[in-house]
């Protein structure tokens, strides 16, 4: 017969469910006293605007905003911007608590005239949610059985949020802004804590701006905290919670003072929120058992257990270089500061990221000539009490940057890393068990056996058909460590069959 008694456990977690990519294209209309001679830089950034759950996915809509840098027929410098509306649909996808990640991984020029551009942008969508596992542990076993029971704590989501918020950010400046030619950015979380029943993440917004201004090009950073309070039913102060925030939309508008021709930079984002809270419980799971009175077969399971512990943030200044394929007269600007970590090497006391920091950057040569390059600054990042195994989220923010030769960019970054610390154990258990026939009587009084590598006491028990507490009970030594070559005396029932 078999035991078909168990109890279950669920663990969840958030976890990407699926994902897709799909082609938006978009065709930028050009003034005729602004044609266009060359592109020199294509930026896109990806929102959603709606999602509907139907029965096989879930239909989906967005916004994909392009902002173009390009060289007129004489010779300047402009911009132009567009907005491409879509519509998708992700299927096959069960899960009704979830959130859908949209981010641009490529753009391409598709055609150009005098009079119009048209790029493409393929879009990355990853859906993430709150995904559940049943762990099947078996319970009702009968007096004869010895068993190995082990607790463990694991994790569940208590609750799972999106919301989207706006923030906006002025800065003045001198002179009168003819264009602007490019703006990036990247949003990094500080900090989050459980209330009642919202969650606060403060993080800090950063933009990196080219202006075109009396006919020069001029670069402005703005760095901005922001706080927001994001509702979460059921949250209890104290509970694990794992919050991201994703720019979902940058403007960047300037407004002329009639009175002193100072100029207001207004700085417009919409970002979006992923909160995930957690819990933690405990689970007790059978681990091996075995019958002394009859032969038994189980059968045994694994499940992966990952536990969210929190995250730790670093930040990190780093003059950086690359080399230039051709000789650089003058730098317009940089733009699109992206860090990628190749390489994670475990330290005595931390972690060291190793990666490249890839910017785009529009050079004037010596024929006054624009040209597009795109570079790689290597960076080496120290992290104190980090570990390998978390999950590390890298950005950079240009702060300056100058050509120190006719070929070789330098400029000042400032590396910010999100570590995100995540347990995970992977434990065995019995799931059923089967038995079969009765064993044979055992013929010996005492019986004496020497241990090997390794070896613990349930493991003996197991192997002698006797339990543990009785190996115990007459070997006091195998309370504590068992070594190689111990020898266990046990006395058991002669017991004699005719």
């Amino acid at each position: 017969m078999a035991f078909e008694n168990s109890q279950a456990f669920t663990t969840e977690g958030k976890n990407e469910i699926c994902s897709d990519q799909f082609e938006c294209t978009c065709r930028l209309e050009i003034p005729n006293e602004k044609q266009v001679k060359k592109v020199l830089g294509i930026n896109a950034i990806a929102k959603i605007t709606g999602q509907e759950k139907v029965s096989d996915g879930v239909n989906f809509a967005g916004d994909t905003y392009f902002h173009v840098a390009y060289e007129t027929e004489e010779g300047v410098l402009a911009s132009a911007t567009a907005v491409a509306s879509w519509q998708q649909k992700i299927e096959a996808f069960q899960n009704e608590n979830y959130a859908i990640l949209p981010e641009v991984k490529e753009t391409v020029l598709t055609g150009q005239s005098l009079s119009e551009i048209c790029v493409s942008a393929l879009i990355d969508v990853k859906v993430v949610g709150i995904t559940a596992e049943k762990i099947y542990s078996v319970e009702g076993i009968g007096a004869d059985y010895v068993k190995l029971e082990n607790t463990h704590e694991y994790q569940k989501a208590v609750n799972f949020v999106t919301e989207t918020f706006n923030e906006v950010s002025e800065q003045q400046i001198a002179g009168k802004v003819e264009d602007v030619l490019q703006y990036f950015g990247n949003v990094r979380v500080k900090n989050v804590t459980a209330g009642i029943d919202t969650v606060t993440i403060d993080g800090e917004a950063y933009v990196n701006v080219a202006l075109l201004i009396d006919g020069e090009v001029v670069n402005q950073v703005k760095t901005f905290d922001f706080k927001h309070e994001a509702a979460v039913l059921s949250t209890v102060p104290n509970n694990l919670v794992d919050a991201t925030v994703n720019l979902a939309n940058l403007n960047v508008t300037a407004s002329v003072s009639e009175i002193d021709n100072n100029t207001n930079l207004i700085f417009a984002l919409d970002l979006s929120t992923v909160v995930a809270v957690y819990s933690k419980d405990n689970m007790v799971v059978v681990e091996d058992l075995f019958s002394t009175e009859k032969e038994t077969a189980c059968q045994y399971e694994c499940v992966k257990l990952s536990t969210f512990e929190g995250e730790k943030y670093f930040t990190d200044n780093q003059v950086i270089s690359f080399i230039v394929d051709k000789e650089v007269e003058n730098i317009c600007y940089l733009s699109n500061a992206v860090a990628n970590v190749n390489d994670v090497i475990k330290t005595e006391g931390g972690v060291t990221l190793n990666g490249a920091v890839c910017v785009d950057a529009v050079f004037t040569d010596e024929n006054q000539g624009k040209f597009t390059f795109q570079g790689f600054a290597p960076f080496s990042v120290q992290l104190p009490d980090a570990d390998a195994e978390d999950d590390f989220n890298v950005t950079a923010k240009v702060l300056s940057y100058k050509l120190k030769s006719q070929n070789e960019v330098v400029f000042t970054t400032e590396i910010d890393v999100t570590a995100k610390n995540y347990q995970n154990q992977y434990v065995t258990y019995v799931s059923s068990v089967q038995e079969n026939e009765e064993k044979a009587g055992d013929t010996a009084a005492i019986r004496v056996y020497v241990t090997g590598e390794n070896e613990k006491l349930f493991g003996i028990a197991k192997a002698i058909n006797v339990r543990p507490e009785d190996i115990l009970s007459q070997n006091p030594i195998a309370e504590n460590n068992i070594e190689k070559g111990t020898r266990l005396v046990v006395y058991t029932p002669l017991n004699i069959k005719f």
